[in-house]
């Protein structure tokens, strides 16, 4: 059974406050890296990139990390390219992701990044659910939900052109 607990519109305002949250807490910082975590994510890094863009004065670059489960369930982080990961270094960094569970992707999507020896690490997700079997805090937060494990979280994004996309949340 679908149920949507978030209109468009409702998580178009979470996301408008998701960026104001991170320029108060970054606005001594010249340089943000967004980093999107697999599709969802980096289409929601996307949006909060767009926003930042029009309150924050300075430089903000976007980049895409993927976290794939292997054939033996173990999770795997690809890059099509380990050039653009450089440049995270002393840089303040947001990894984003649409749907927080266990931890375990953030994890070690985190670890990953913490190799560029980056200057701040953030996380940021649009919906958490609190299932936290592994020690990651998530930063900001647009919607806490709260889900039995039996349930399923998902977030859509719909719409005829990437930039103007609207997010549907289902459980």
């Amino acid at each position: 059974m679908k149920s949507i607990v978030l209109n468009s519109s409702q998580i178009e305002s979470k996301i408008v406050r998701l960026a104001h949250q991170v320029l108060e807490n970054n606005f001594e910082s010249a340089h943000l890296m967004i980093v999107g975590l697999n599709e969802r994510g980096s289409l929601l890094a996307e949006k909060l990139s767009s926003i930042l863009s029009n309150i924050y004065e300075g430089q903000i670059e976007r980049l895409h990390l993927s976290a794939r489960r292997d054939e033996n369930k173990e999770i795997e982080i690809a890059v099509d390219e380990i050039e653009p990961f450089e440049s995270l270094k002393n840089s303040t960094v947001i990894l984003v992701d649409d749907v927080v569970d266990s931890g375990q992707t953030l994890m070690f999507a985190a670890s990953f990044l913490l190799q560029f020896h980056p200057a701040h690490l953030q996380t940021l997700a649009l919906i958490d659910r609190n299932h936290r079997k592994f020690p990651i805090q998530v930063n900001y937060v647009g919607h806490k939900v709260a889900t039995t494990l039996h349930e399923h979280v998902k977030v859509e994004f719909e719409g005829v052109k990437e930039a103007e996309q609207t997010i549907a949340f289902l459980i």
